[in-house]
């Protein structure tokens, strides 16, 4: 049997009204015999036969037309996509992109104060210290301008005030008194001289108040070390990028204990949040650039891991022998673990599953009525939760009827959805099903929350300092790097100076010339209240 050319129709829709050609015109072998049909027709050939050849090509012409349709429809979903994930809001809140396909936007609030919301009031600075400064009228505007008497004070002063701040760079000129012994006793020294000052790096030039700054600037306020120095350098203070490199390589050891009992306290937890993103560390010529930053939250610990790899690795070491509850997306390096981990449950994040709704709705527009009702549906869950998580009994009950009512219309419309070959929404429905036992754990576990959004805020800073320095070189990698995003993320959560206790730490390993034995005062779930509170509140020049 020849091959023969299909008959391609024009893709001008789904609904395709096939033709039946003249029969004396067409040269095509038949598909379903060995006969032929010539250019005038082969009489040898019945009519059924001849009606089967047609009805092969139609079905086939079909069927092709129906893939090419399909092709155009992923392709325009995915320039959707990309055009939405490189255009479009960032932010989830809302029903999605809108359009005319997906209905017109809600309305904006009003900027400023709402109603009804209680005011916080003007700030004070009264905390702040003062310099007082005396403003008088020159000498020739305190007299009378007609007969020249002066003119008497008049009550107090009247008082304003100018909020300032002012960073300067300076030098300590450190005066070391000697002394000289003035008797003829034996014992004791000839000469003794005053305690050097305590230094990060013995004999170095730069004070603990400098790498604070540095510290801070960088793996706080994830901004990029050159624009510090450039500051630095317009206030007089010229420091060159290896000298400041170089000196964070020789005080990184200081940080090592402190990451090991970070991670310590991290495997007593019974609950923990974990995610992961991207980060880059540069230097090594082995070592591929591209790394894994891990965040593994616990209610006291946020603990930070940066390695090459996205595999399980990272946390079946961490989460090895060990059960518990892990909230997680629904990534699967994470399935995997709890398959190796006897005892380990996965709960998973509604954020997630929202998310896919308003993703189904960037793919096809046609569903957006669908996608609003799912996306209704959890926010009502996550306002009833709420209520529930406050001591509601009704809400309890409201959120048992809504998960139940969830996932009967979700098997219910999977059924009806593969019957009309509709893929978009089935497949983020049987996503639903699939993981709706770790979907519905925060039901009866009030440590679970409804969504893993904790773990993406923990790494918002890091993602902040990858766009803007690409992570960081070769000598900072690994656990220094994450040991100061293990200290400042939870100072940053608990509202304490993280500048201050930086400083407080810095300044204890350079008298000790190490790492203090004792970690507790910087730890922060063994902060005392009275030492949390002083931080919280101190006032103390973090230099």
């Amino acid at each position: 049997m020849n091959t023969v050319e299909p008959l391609l129709l024009p893709p001008s829709g789904s609904d395709v009204e096939i033709v039946t050609p003249d029969l004396s015109l067409l040269p095509e072998p038949c598909r379903t015999c060995s006969h032929t049909a010539g250019l005038m027709g082969d009489h040898s050939t019945s009519p059924k036969q001849n009606a089967a050849y047609w009805k092969y090509q139609a079905l086939h012409n079909r069927d092709l037309l129906e893939k090419a349709n399909d092709r155009i429809h992923d392709q325009e979903a995915e320039i959707r996509r990309l055009r939405q994930a490189l255009y479009g809001k960032k932010a989830e809140g809302g029903k999605g992109p809108q359009g005319p396909e997906t209905g017109s936007p809600p309305p904006s609030r009003p900027r400023g104060h709402q109603k009804g919301v209680p005011s916080v009031g003007r700030k004070r600075h009264d905390h702040l210290p003062s310099v007082s400064e005396t403003i008088d009228l020159p000498a020739d505007e305190t007299v009378c301008s007609s007969c020249h008497k002066p003119y008497a004070p008049f009550g107090p002063p009247e008082t304003s005030e100018i909020l300032e701040i002012e960073v300067r760079p300076h030098r300590r000129v450190i005066h070391r008194n000697r002394y000289r012994k003035t008797c003829s006793c034996p014992e004791g020294k000839g000469i003794v001289t005053a305690p050097p000052p305590p230094r990060l790096i013995p004999k170095g030039m730069l004070g603990v108040s400098i790498w604070v700054e540095v510290l801070f600037f960088k793996f706080f306020l994830h901004l990029p070390l050159s624009r510090l120095l450039a500051d630095w350098n317009r206030r007089g203070l010229d420091l060159s990028l290896g000298t400041v490199t170089s000196g964070l390589e020789r005080i990184a050891s200081f940080l090592e204990p402190f990451h090991e009992a970070i991670v310590r306290k991290s495997r007593e937890a019974s609950f923990s949040q974990a995610d992961e993103t991207r980060y880059y560390v540069f230097g090594s010529k082995t070592a591929p650039s591209r790394w894994w930053l891990w965040v593994i939250l616990t209610p006291e610990t946020s603990l930070f891991v940066l390695d090459p790899s996205r595999s399980s690795k990272v946390p079946l070491e961490h989460f090895a022998g060990r059960p518990g509850v892990l909230m997680v997306d629904r990534y699967s390096a994470y399935k995997a673990t709890a398959r190796q981990i006897p005892g380990l449950v996965l709960a998973f994040c509604w954020a997630h599953v929202r998310r896919d709704f308003l993703q189904a709705v960037v793919k096809k527009p046609a569903l957006a009525s669908w996608a609003d009702s799912w996306t209704s549906r959890i926010g009502t869950l996550f306002h009833e939760t709420a209520r529930m998580r406050q001591g509601s009994l009704s809400a309890r009950t409201a959120v048992l009827s809504l998960l139940s009512d969830m996932k009967t219309t979700a098997r219910e419309e999977v059924i009806r959805m593969e019957r009309s070959r509709e893929t978009v929404a089935r497949k983020v429905l049987q996503s639903l099903l699939i993981h709706w036992d770790g979907l519905v754990l925060f039901v009866d576990d009030p440590r679970i929350p409804m969504d893993n959004n904790a773990s993406e805020r923990a790494l918002r800073g890091a993602v902040t300092g990858r766009k803007v320095f690409y992570g960081v070189g070769a000598p900072w990698s690994g656990t220094r790097t994450a040991t100061l995003y293990s200290l400042f993320v939870p100072w940053d959560r608990a509202g304490l100076n993280v500048r201050r206790l930086l400083s407080d730490c810095l300044s204890e390993c350079a008298r000790r010339g190490q790492a203090p034995s004792d970690l507790s005062p910087w730890l922060p779930w063994s902060l005392s209240s009275e030492r949390r509170a002083l931080i919280r509140n101190s006032l103390q020049d973090s230099g």
